[in-house]
C-alpha cells in the first residue's frame, strides 16, 4: 500500500483526488468488498485542465485508478466515461489520444517516478476502459463493422514495454477485490 500512500501525498496530485469516478450519469462502481483504503481514484481530465494550457491541453481520460491487491501488486484502470447516444460524431481517434495522454505523459513523463518504480508490480495488470452505452447497432451485414468495434480494433497502446488495447464496458461497471 506505499505506491497508494506516495500517490495521495504527492504535492500535485492530491488536489486531483476524488472518492468516485463518475460523469454524466455514467460511473465505474467499486465493490463494498474492496476497502476504500485499497483505492485511490485520479481526476487525470482535471490535472490537465489545471494546467491552464488553452488550445494546446492534451485530450484526457476521466479517471485512473489504482488498486492495491497484496504484496506491492496493484491493478490499475485508465477510464474514459462517454454518454453519448451515438458515436458517429465522436471523434475515434480523440478517445485513443485520452489513452495516450494517460500513458505516455501522465504516467511515463510527468509521474514517472511512480509508475516506473520497480518495487510496484502492475504491468500485467493494467486495464483501458471506454464505459459507454452508444445505440449503435449493426446492420444485417455481417461485414459492417461499427465505429466502437474500430476503436477496440486500435493498435495497441504502448507502456513500459507492454502494449494495452482499449476495452468496452457498459454502465455501471464494478471494481471486484483482486
Amino acid at each position: 500500500m506505499q505506491f497508494l500512500e506516495e500517490l495521495r501525498n504527492d504535492p500535485i496530485l492530491k488536489d486531483f483526488l476524488c472518492h468516485e469516478c463518475q460523469e454524466n450519469g455514467i460511473a465505474i462502481e467499486v465493490s463494498d468488498q474492496v476497502s476504500a483504503d485499497n483505492l485511490i481514484i485520479i481526476r487525470v481530465d482535471e490535472f490537465y485542465n489545471s494546467l491552464k494550457m488553452g488550445n494546446k491541453t492534451p485530450p484526457a481520460p476521466d479517471c485512473l485508478i489504482v488498486q492495491y491487491c497484496r504484496d506491492n501488486q496493484y491493478v490499475i484502470y485508465v477510464v474514459e466515461l462517454k454518454n453519448v447516444g451515438d458515436l458517429k460524431n465522436e471523434p475515434l481517434n480523440g478517445i485513443r489520444s485520452q489513452f495516450e495522454t494517460c500513458l505516455l505523459d501522465f504516467m511515463s513523463n510527468r509521474f514517472r517516478k511512480y509508475f516506473y518504480n520497480p518495487n510496484y508490480d502492475f504491468a500485467n495488470s493494467i486495464h483501458l476502459l471506454f464505459v459507454s452505452l452508444p445505440r449503435e447497432a449493426k446492420s444485417n451485414s455481417k461485414d459492417r463493422t461499427t465505429r466502437l468495434d474500430s476503436l477496440l480494433g486500435t493498435r495497441p497502446i504502448p507502456f513500459a514495454n507492454r502494449k494495452y488495447l482499449i476495452e468496452y464496458k457498459v454502465p455501471n461497471p464494478v471494481i471486484q477485490p483482486c
